[in-house]
């Protein structure tokens, strides 16, 4: 892990978050006033990513739900996807928080989340209404990234 440098309060909090939430797996860094993500385990290839917010304490909160859904990506596709991808697929869930994208954030948004829903078309199996469940709130995340779109 890389050396302490900032030790604001909410620095504190959120790496205490992020450590909670993902069992030590990522460490969160201030890259050039953006928030960097690094994967760094001795047996595996060390990874980042720059996540789409700015290093700032008023994103505590969307930080780390968007790292559980990193995360979350990340471990369950584990030898199949990079931090990078896993980033893409987990970038729609920051609609649900955030406001006021780029038009090239809502391109990418867009794009990860007819990714999702592919995959979860094509892969899925189990339980038909958690499936179905999934699939519209996908289909309504589209849908507010597509309504964003045209006001911009």
């Amino acid at each position: 892990m890389p050396k302490l440098i900032e030790t604001d309060s909410w620095v504190k909090e959120l790496r205490t978050q992020i450590n909670q939430k993902t069992n030590n797996t990522f460490y969160i860094t201030n890259s050039r006033g953006r928030m960097r993500l690094e994967y760094n385990k001795k047996k595996d290839k060390p990874q980042t990513c720059v996540l789409p917010l700015d290093w700032n304490k008023n994103y505590i909160i969307d930080a780390v739900n968007l790292v559980v859904e990193i995360y979350n990506n990340f471990e369950y596709g584990k030898g199949s996807k990079s931090l990078h991808d896993s980033l893409i697929i987990a970038k729609p869930s920051l609609i649900k928080y955030k406001e006021g994208f780029t038009e090239r954030e809502l391109e990418l948004i867009f794009y990860g989340l007819k990714e999702a829903v592919y995959k979860i078309e094509t892969t899925a199996f189990g339980d038909e209404g958690l499936i179905e469940d999934s699939i519209a709130d996908h289909y309504l995340l589209i849908g507010k990234v597509l309504k964003a779109k045209i006001k911009s």
